[in-house]
């Protein structure tokens, strides 16, 4: 059974996206009380990421990046969310 399933299971509101679908499918900058994000990425080759769990960091390293340099309490974007 994966994640998803044993979630759905213990009766939690879970969805399941693909690292690609984060800018089309959800957003981590709406603010959900009771939101946790929970990151599950394969490993390709030698323990590598795939392409798009890279392309999923940079976004989050790029806004994390304009967050910190902006100053601004409300322009940080991700500072509501709970993830492991």
């Amino acid at each position: 059974m994966d994640m998803f399933t044993a979630a759905q299971e213990k009766g939690y509101k879970a969805e399941r996206y693909e690292f690609d679908e984060h800018l089309d499918k959800f957003d981590l900058t709406l603010k959900h009380p009771k939101r946790l994000l929970v990151v599950l990425c394969s490993s390709t080759g030698d323990g590598e990421a795939p392409d798009n769990g890279n392309k999923f960091f940079r976004y989050l390293n790029k806004n994390a990046k304009i967050a910190r340099d902006s100053g601004k309490e409300d322009a940080k974007i991700f500072s509501h969310l709970k993830f492991t």
